[in-house]
């Protein structure tokens, strides 16, 4: 890593994507980047004038890391180059993303490497995500000291939250709770068979897990085929397809829901009818979706143990409490960082066609503000009221010129 450098930041720093928040889990599937369409991405990148770029893209996420240097609409720009690469429409794409600027931009990738805007707080295999797409950068010419600066940064805020916080000590007991579970209800996992509906990473930790712990056969689906096929040759093991669902459920102990559709996958009446012809066998459902792909009144079903990723971190948590604490921690960290990085930006220069109201009194404001609104008085209203906030005249200004002598 190399050392930070006062390069003087020449171009805001945006954040332009799709996170398992702002969209579907299969809106993301799609939209995720292959190790070989990279150089591509990156050139059509490079057409539009932008020179340093990071792109972060799994299931999980796909975000560009970019440095504007100057597009007037850089989320439309995005959009069109990424609804080249997909089959979505860009109205679609659009409302499915979110950009983000500067302070926020910064904040929130740092936030990235530590593992704060993950979709399970304290991964540990962010570092390896934010290093790996420094590689891909540097490699398809897109890195420069703008994103050197920022890999920097992110990797001394993860080094730092690593060291004094116990964010990333958590996750690792996760797939060890699912484990705990499934051998707590089932006993010997050697002759069970499990399902996973959906890709996710957080579905690939657990049934890794389950699978370490000695499970004796996975079946992957997904709407997707491909997908499917993709994550099987992963964990070396079958795929089946979605309108085989229920038969499967029914030969299935443990099923694993990924699918973030906002529709449930799983019903009460389909459970129901799995459990009727296992003539009572239990089934335990661990539900990773956000939100939910299992529909909550499965869990009364009496013999259908219903797990959400939630629940499995209660099971490992010493206290909401010390959670708490070790997630300010890790917030502070971020921040102190982000103040550091930000002060190698350059200050913004100030707009031309703004009025210079710096050093003017409120009577001065007022009368330029007159002149600049052509006599219109709701203008001249609206325009006196912004630059009062702006510049807080109502508390500097009146306490500057009031008489000292009262």
């Amino acid at each position: 890593m190399t050392g930070e450098k006062d390069i003087g930041f020449g171009s805001s720093m945006l954040v332009v994507g799709a996170n398992f928040s702002s969209s579907s889990m299969l809106f993301r599937e799609t939209l995720t980047i292959r190790d070989d369409q990279f150089f591509g991405f990156f050139r059509r990148l490079k057409d539009i004038n932008i020179e340093e770029a990071l792109i972060l893209s799994n299931v999980d996420r796909t975000e560009i890391i970019f440095f504007n240097p100057g597009i007037k609409n850089p989320k439309k720009e995005i959009v069109r180059i990424i609804s080249s690469h997909t089959s979505w429409t860009r109205t679609e794409i659009d409302s499915q993303t979110y950009i983000l600027e500067q302070d926020e931009a910064v904040k929130y990738f740092l936030g990235i490497a530590c593992s704060l805007s993950s979709l399970v707080m304290g991964d540990p295999s962010v570092k390896e995500q934010i290093t790996n797409a420094f590689n891909k950068s540097k490699t398809c010419e897109m890195s420069g000291e703008h994103i050197e600066n920022l890999i920097n940064f992110a990797l001394r805020a993860n080094k730092r939250v690593s060291e004094e916080t116990k964010i990333f000590k958590r996750p690792v007991s996760i797939p060890a709770a699912c484990l705990k579970v499934a051998r707590d209800l089932i006993g010997n996992l050697s002759q069970c068979s499990a399902l996973v509906i959906g890709t996710s990473e957080m579905a690939e930790m657990l049934i890794s897990s389950l699978i370490s712990g000695g499970l004796g056969s996975t079946i992957v689906c997904h709407p997707r085929p491909e997908a499917a096929d993709m994550f099987a040759r992963q964990l070396n093991c079958h795929t089946a397809m979605m309108g085989d669902l229920e038969a499967i459920i029914e030969k299935s102990d443990i099923v694993i829901t990924s699918m973030n559709s906002r529709n449930f996958t799983l019903t009460e009446d389909i459970i129901k009818r799995a459990l009727n012809k296992r003539r009572r066998k239990p089934i335990l459902l661990i539900d990773t979706g956000v939100p939910g792909d299992v529909d909550f009144a499965v869990a009364k079903l009496e013999d259908a143990f219903l797990y959400s990723l939630n629940d499995l971190e209660k099971s490992t948590r010493e206290g909401a409490k010390k959670n708490l604490m070790e997630t300010q921690k890790a917030q502070e960290i971020i921040e102190e960082e982000s103040k550091k990085l930000l002060a190698l930006f350059p200050k913004s220069k100030k707009n031309t066609n703004d009025l210079d109201t710096e050093k003017l009194s409120i009577e001065e404001v007022r009368q330029k503000i007159l002149s600049a609104s052509n006599g219109d008085p709701d203008l001249a209203t609206k325009m006196l009221l912004e630059e009062l906030g702006k510049k807080n005249y109502l508390y500097s200004n009146f306490s500057s010129e009031k008489d000292p002598n009262n």
